[in-house]
C-alpha cells in the first residue's frame, strides 16, 4: 500500500490534557497530535492523539480516528497544497522543501487504542524514508471554540509542564480535546513510504480487567456479582470481584512474590520503629463496595480499626505490584475503584523495569503521578513525607534472593 503521511502536532495547556485522560494514563507532554494519510491516492485515515506513557510503554493514546470509508472525509490537490476536510476538521499541509525528522519519534513505542473493555496497542511503524518539513494550517470545527492554527516556518520543542491547577475532569472525548486552544503549531511533515500492512497490525490485545470468568454457581451475568456470591465463590478458587464481575487471579511467579515480601518487611520495619500505620500482606479481601471486593498486594492502614474478616472500606494506602497477567487490572480499572473509594494513596512498582509510580489522591494534583527508579527513595504521603521506602535496599535484597 502507497502512504503519503501528514503530521501536525500543537502545543495545548498540559494541565487541560490531564484533565480528560482516563485513569491508568500519563501525560507526557503538552501536545496534541493530528495525523492524516492518503493511502494509494483513494482513501483518507486521520488520527487524533495525546503523547502518554502507561503499562511501561510510551507512545500516543488515540483520542479518535475516522476514514473516508465511513465517514464524510476527503482530500484535494491545489499547487503543491494537500487539503483534508470533514464536518469537524479542516488541514492543508503543504512542503517546503527541506527534509528533516522528528524528535518524539526516538520515544515512541506504538499507538494505545481503547475499545470498550479492550485496549489495544499498536506498535509504531518503522519508516526510514526522509520526512519533508511542511507548513500547515488546521481548524476544528466544534462551534466557536474548535481549537485552530497555523505554523510560523519553524519547529518549536515542547517540554514536560509540572501541574499547576488541579482541574475539574472531563470525558475522554475528541469534543473536549479539540476545544483546548492550541498555543501554536509545533511543527509538520510529510513522508512517503510502502507500508509493511502485516508488521503495522500486529498488535497487543489487552482486557483492562483481563481474564473474566462468569460461574455457574450462582447463576448470574457478569456484573450482577455481589459480595455474597464473591463469598461462597472464593471458598473454592482465589478471585477478585470489580463492579459486579468475577476475575480470576493466576498464581503469582516467584520473582513477583520476592518483591512483594522485599517490600513488606521493609514497610514492616519502619512502622515497628516510628508507627503511624499497620501494614498488611496479600491475601487479604478488601471490600470498596457491594460489586466490588479486591485483594491488594499491600495495604496501610492509619489509626484504630476493626481486625476483622477482611477491610471494611478503602485502605489509607495500597500497593500493587505489576506481573503480566494484572498490569492493565491494576494501572487503569482499579487505580479508579482505589481513589473513588476514598483510598488516600496509591503506589504501582514494576520489578521488571525498576520503576514506581505514587499517587497522592488527597493532594492539590490527585490526578497527576509521581514517578521513580529503583535507585530513589520513595515518600509515604500517608504519613505527610516523613516516612521513605529505600529502593536501593529493596533491590539490594532482591540481588541477594536471586544470588542464594
Amino acid at each position: 500500500m502507497k502512504i503519503e503521511q501528514f503530521v501536525m502536532a500543537y502545543s495545548a495547556d498540559q494541565d487541560m490534557i490531564r484533565a480528560m485522560l482516563p485513569s491508568g494514563f500519563t501525560s507526557l507532554r503538552p501536545v496534541l497530535r493530528i495525523n492524516t494519510e492518503i493511502r494509494d491516492e483513494r482513501y483518507v485515515y486521520v488520527e487524533f492523539n495525546v503523547p502518554v506513557e502507561s503499562l511501561g510503554k510510551r507512545g500516543w493514546l488515540n483520542i479518535g480516528n475516522w476514514n473516508s470509508e465511513n465517514s464524510e472525509l476527503a482530500f484535494s490537490r491545489n499547487e503543491g497544497t494537500v487539503r483534508i476536510e470533514s464536518p469537524l476538521l479542516t488541514i492543508e499541509y503543504k512542503g517546503v522543501g527541506i527534509e528533516g525528522g522528528c524528535p518524539a519519534e526516538k520515544d515512541n513505542d506504538g499507538c494505545f487504542f481503547i475499545k470498550g473493555e479492550t485496549l489495544e496497542f499498536k506498535y509504531a511503524r518503522e519508516i526510514k524514508e526522509n520526512k519533508e518539513f511542511c507548513d500547515c494550517e488546521f481548524a476544528w470545527h466544534i462551534g466557536e471554540a474548535g481549537a485552530h492554527g497555523k505554523s510560523i516556518g519553524k519547529t518549536l520543542p515542547a517540554y514536560y509542564e509540572e501541574p499547576v491547577h488541579a482541574l475539574d475532569e472531563k470525558e475522554f472525548t475528541v469534543e473536549n480535546a479539540a476545544v483546548i486552544p492550541c498555543r501554536g503549531v509545533l511543527g509538520a511533515y510529510i513522508v512517503r513510504f510502502r507500508e509493511d500492512y502485516e508488521f503495522y497490525r500486529r498488535t497487543e490485545r489487552i482486557m483492562i480487567g483481563e481474564e473474566a470468568f462468569a460461574y455457574d454457581a450462582p447463576v448470574k451475568t457478569q456484573g450482577e456479582y455481589d459480595a455474597e456470591d464473591y463469598d461462597e465463590i472464593s471458598e473454592d478458587r482465589r478471585i477478585e470481584l470489580i463492579d459486579g464481575v468475577i476475575y480470576d487471579m493466576a498464581s503469582p511467579a516467584m520473582r513477583h512474590q520476592a518483591l512483594v515480601g522485599a517490600l513488606y518487611l521493609e514497610f514492616a520495619k519502619l512502622s515497628g520503629e516510628h508507627g503511624g500505620y499497620e501494614i498488611f500482606l496479600s491475601p487479604m479481601d478488601v471490600k470498596l463496595d457491594e460489586k466490588t471486593i479486591v485483594q491488594p498486594d499491600l495495604l496501610g492502614i492509619c489509626g484504630p480499626f476493626e481486625m476483622g474478616k477482611r477491610v471494611e472500606g478503602a485502605p489509607d494506602f495500597v500497593l500493587e505490584v505489576l506481573s503480566e497477567s494484572t498490569a492493565a487490572k491494576d494501572c487503569i480499572l482499579k487505580l479508579e475503584k482505589y481513589r473513588a473509594a476514598g483510598c488516600r494513596e496509591y503506589w504501582i512498582v514494576d520489578g521488571e523495569n525498576q520503576w514506581v509510580i505514587t499517587y497522592d489522591f488527597c493532594g492539590e494534583n490527585s490526578r497527576v503521578p509521581r514517578k521513580y527508579t529503583f535507585d530513589e527513595t520513595v515518600p509515604l504521603a500517608v504519613t505527610d513525607g516523613k516516612l521513605c521506602i529505600d529502593f536501593k535496599i529493596i533491590r539490594e535484597k532482591l540481588s541477594q534472593s536471586h544470588d542464594a
